[in-house]
């Protein structure tokens, strides 16, 4: 079920949990995303409390000196506007600028999925599904992004991000379809490396400050850098504990992106691996990321496994 009130979304699966908010300076406020919970019950708990504002951050404008971007979890990043960690989208713009700040235009709810021209998306030929799509347009430019929210079934949700380019041809660095803003930095990164014959080894690193990636540049995601991941709490294993799940529904270089900035803060992105793209947007032109499956589970590694499996078998093997 999906669920909007005062610029409050709410995503709710059988037993998850997905919020966010509008902020008063139009960006997306990550809120919450876990175990199922009553989110406008406990929205000022889950509210972001700014810190006190220090001399190695940039304010957002003129209007607020003690607001940064750099300290608040955001639903989808630009450059430029004092968020210092990774971004999600990147363009060099044809005046050759680089600064995005997408602020919020509109919402719509349907039922169903979002479906792909040229790439795989998750299917749901019974329409069992419900989609949430915000709109976001650049304050600059006459570029729109689209971000849509897919609840399905074993407590799995589908990200979809389309970039519709209304002015003169742009250069994309990056648009990740993916992002995943947390308080704390809690967690142990688990991806899978190999090579032939000797697939999906486990790597599960405990993550510090810094960038950790699985990523691909050969042209394929290919047995050397599977695009599934997961994150793990610090004492989760195989059966208790919380642990989230990522999937990338792509075949191409990929990238899956651990950020953790100097407050012990992480960011996860995942998507097309931004140092393989450089592709021009033309004018009306829409520009497709890959779809991400997102997953979460209180019962360890193999709720997460559970999850994936049974979408997989539902939704994207028919």
């Amino acid at each position: 079920m999906i669920r909007c009130e005062d610029q409050v979304f709410v995503l709710d699966s059988e037993n998850t949990t997905y919020a966010f908010e509008v902020l008063k300076s139009g960006q997306l406020c990550h809120l919450y995303y876990g175990a199922k919970l009553d989110v406008f019950a406990n929205l000022e708990a889950l509210r972001h409390k700014a810190n006190n504002i220090n001399g190695c951050v940039c304010t957002y404008d003129d209007s607020d000196p003690n607001f940064t971007l750099d300290e608040y979890p955001l639903e989808y990043s630009g450059l430029g506007k004092g968020d210092l960690r990774q971004p999600a989208i990147d363009i060099i713009f044809a005046d050759k600028t680089r600064t995005t700040d997408f602020l919020y235009d509109s919402y719509s709810i349907k039922k169903g999925n979002v479906i792909y021209s040229d790439l795989p998306y998750a299917k749901d030929e019974n329409e069992a599904a419900e989609t949430l799509t915000i709109v976001l347009k650049d304050r600059y430019h006459h570029v729109t992004i689209e971000l849509s929210y897919s609840v399905f079934d074993h407590d799995s949700l589908i990200r979809s991000t389309k970039l519709i380019n209304n002015e003169e041809d742009l250069t994309l660095l990056s648009l990740m379809s993916n992002q995943l803003d947390f308080a704390t930095n809690d967690y142990r990164f688990i991806h899978f490396t190999g090579d032939w014959t000797n697939e999906m080894n486990m790597n599960d690193i405990v993550l510090k400050g810094g960038k950790y990636a699985c990523e691909s540049r050969g042209g394929s995601s290919s047995n050397r850098a599977n695009p599934f991941v997961m994150l793990a709490g610090k004492n989760t294993d195989e059966d208790y504990g919380e642990a989230y799940g990522f999937n990338l529904f792509y075949s191409g270089n990929h990238s899956e992106v651990c950020d953790v900035d100097g407050h012990q803060k992480l960011r996860f992105l995942s998507g097309i691996n931004p140092s393989t793209l450089f592709y021009t947007v033309k004018k009306n032109e829409v520009f497709e990321a890959p779809q991400a499956l997102l997953t979460y589970s209180r019962q360890g590694l193999d709720g997460i496994r559970r999850n994936t499996h049974g979408f997989i078998k539902n939704h994207v093997l028919p």
